[in-house]
């Protein structure tokens, strides 16, 4: 049985709205936590990507290719379940749409054989995927910045106990926590 696996950027008030603007993140970034992130996607064998995310990284990583980069290699080879309201098919990229109602299918997709599933996402993708109990581990990565605005991770109303299992500061200020719901 698979684990889903959630990697999202979060600023110190709770917002994650990386498929809107990614830009605050950039200052923070360091060996580090890409150390991390590689960690995360070579311990996945599939990545769980909502539409705009999947295009956003396709736009992204597809022309990264031949870089010597183990990161990019790996973010081009894996394959990506998307979940989409407006898109019949996906092409490319290692693509597919994730069939009928996307919670059912992260459902079947989690009892199938494999690894982990990792989650790259943001709005109401990974806000259904919190509220139907379907993420195994939260791996936080809270930025030391203030947006003021944008979308929160956790959805209004939502109430969830989770247990830290590991923190890691860096040195650019940014603290990965690495949590599990309580179950």
């Amino acid at each position: 049985m698979r684990r889903v696996l959630l990697s999202v950027y979060v600023s110190l008030d709770g917002i994650s709205d990386m498929d809107e603007n990614d830009q605050w993140t950039f200052p923070y970034w360091n060996e580090e936590l890409e150390a991390h992130q590689q960690d995360l996607i070579n311990r996945a064998d599939a990545l769980l990507l909502g539409r705009k995310m999947f295009e956003h990284f396709a736009e992204s990583w597809s022309p990264r290719t031949n870089e010597d980069d183990p990161m990019a290699d790996r973010m081009n080879a894996i394959p990506k379940y998307v979940a989409s309201r407006s898109r019949r098919e996906i092409e490319g990229w290692n693509g597919s749409l994730l069939e009928g109602d996307a919670l059912s299918a992260v459902r079947r997709l989690k009892e199938q054989d494999g690894s982990h599933l990792l989650v790259y996402a943001g709005g109401e993708f990974v806000g259904s995927l919190i509220e139907a109990d379907l993420i195994d581990e939260y791996h936080l990565f809270i930025h030391p910045v203030v947006l003021g605005s944008g979308k929160p991770l956790f959805p209004p109303g939502l109430s969830k106990e989770l247990t830290l299992t590991s923190t890691q500061p860096a040195a650019t200020g940014v603290i990965v926590l690495t949590l599990e719901p309580v179950r």
